[in-house]
């Protein structure tokens, strides 16, 4: 990778600029790369808080219907997210040669930079590759609350591992210790300090039309709003480096699952926390399913790893009809 090409990339640039307000004023990589590039800055860096906020949206099965579900985000500052941004970017050189290292180049699918595909794209593959074959299992699944418990210690051990370290520099466990051990503020409460309605679309435009979030005088004033994650596990979603290192998390179990599958003449492709693994009948038998299941569960008694048991289904394909297995 040439970090200066990258600096000069126009949609690495333009994802930089975030067009939300913050408790910091706007930046983008243009204008901070001096400062983020120099480890000793990040190593004691002053992060900000997140804002945290619920993101509902609906899903629908056939069982069910429609539901609304929710997910929590954090977002950063802008400062913090092009740091975020730019480390981020060199964990993923290492994270992609790591992966055409252990010939699992084409599993993770989400949060990549090399793969230059889509899931329409990886689906057709997917598709194209369950015709081949008259007869198949296909198992999808799903992880457990997979952001919320990501365990810090086995996170940190799988990042030195990639860097090649046996202890993380200080920059890098700045980095580190925000996403395992950060803050945050609600959005309520800044849309309340700021004397807006949240559900209304025009206060959302006022409030992110102001240089900073809330003065800095309202921020010092006010800081015991200030919240702390505390526990040993979970990071936070919507930062720029989040994805990144759910899949640092996975490459252990995804070159175990893919090793085993491969070796049966399978396919097992990862969208951040849902999977899918299609194993030709000719090359493979259902007490082959059950051993990739227990080797996902294997990291559940280590509080790493857990399916969701309601999503985590197994199908036989035969003659293009998909029935459940007995």
């Amino acid at each position: 990778m040439n970090i200066n090409e990258w600096f000069k990339d126009p949609k690495v640039l333009e994802k930089s600029k975030r067009g939300y307000a913050h408790f910091d004023l706007r930046t983008d990589l243009s204008k901070c790369r001096n400062y983020i590039t120099k480890p000793e800055n990040i190593a004691h860096h002053g992060f900000y808080p997140f804002i945290k906020y619920d993101l509902k949206y609906h899903k629908y099965n056939r069982t069910e219907g429609r539901k609304t579900k929710k997910r929590t985000i954090c977002y950063a500052s802008h400062i913090d997210s092009c740091i975020f941004q730019y480390y981020s970017c060199l964990i993923n050189e290492k994270y992609n040669s790591r992966l055409r290292q252990d010939d699992i180049n084409k599993v993770p699918i989400a949060y990549r930079t090399n793969l230059h595909t889509d899931t329409i794209a990886e689906f057709n593959k997917m598709y194209q590759f369950m015709i081949q074959y008259s007869s198949s299992y296909i198992m999808i699944g799903d992880f457990t609350s997979f952001f919320d418990r990501i365990n810090h210690q086995y996170l940190k051990k799988q990042l030195c591992d990639l860097l090649q370290v046996d202890r993380l520099k200080a920059d890098y466990y700045a980095i580190f210790k925000r996403v395992t051990n950060y803050d945050y503020w609600d959005l309520k409460d800044i849309y309340r300090l700021n004397n807006l309605d949240l559900k209304k679309k025009k206060d959302k435009i006022k409030l992110n039309s102001k240089l900073r979030i809330l003065s800095q005088s309202d921020y010092k004033k006010y800081r015991s709003h200030i919240e702390r994650h505390q526990d040993n596990k979970g990071i936070p979603q919507g930062s720029s480096i989040s994805g990144c290192l759910a899949n640092v998390y996975m490459l252990e179990i995804d070159k175990m699952i893919n090793d085993f599958v491969v070796s049966h003449g399978g396919i097992y492709r990862r969208y951040s926390d849902d999977f899918i693994i299609i194993l030709p009948m000719a090359t493979s038998s259902l007490d082959d399913i059950e051993v990739i299941i227990k080797r996902f569960e294997s990291f559940k008694g280590r509080g790493i790893l857990e399916l969701q048991p309601e999503k985590t289904q197994v199908y036989k394909l035969q003659n293009h009809v998909y029935t459940t297995p007995e």
